[in-house]
């Protein structure tokens, strides 16, 4: 999990499922940011999640540059992970998104939470690992 300094804000990225017929992976998305919150499903392509793990683990060493990771579907899901100084203080921005029908006579409408928080410099390592476990299970 991708938590703030004071722990208030957060992006959890969990495993469903995997498919069979091609390397890619179903997750749960859940985000909270400055009181906006939201979560929805979403697959990941197998070759960018673990693209995006091993420049996760380079990350980690600088602190410097940005990272992005996109759900398979455009827009449905994206973490965006960037250094906010030389300090290497980390900036997570996220936008969770699912179409969704609406009314007596249902309209198709996008339903979507973004957000973004400083994130705790503490918990890297365990998002590395847990991002890992992730690509392990493609």
């Amino acid at each position: 999990m991708l938590r703030s300094v004071d722990g208030r804000d957060f992006l959890r990225v969990g495993a469903i499922r995997g498919d069979s017929g091609y390397p890619s992976l179903e997750v749960r998305v859940e985000g909270k940011a400055k009181g906006f919150s939201g979560g929805s499903d979403a697959w990941i392509d197998g070759f960018a999640l673990k693209e995006f793990t091993a420049a996760l683990r380079a990350f980690e060493r600088s602190r410097q540059g940005r990272l992005e990771l996109q759900s398979m579907k455009p827009g449905e899901f994206r973490l965006a992970l960037r250094s906010m100084d030389h300090a290497g203080h980390l900036l997570v921005e996220f936008t969770i998104s699912k179409t969704a029908l609406v009314g007596d006579r249902p309209d198709n409408v996008s339903i979507l939470v973004s957000g973004a928080f400083e994130l705790d410099p503490g918990t890297v390592g365990e998002i590395v690992a847990g991002f890992a476990q992730l690509a392990n299970a493609v």
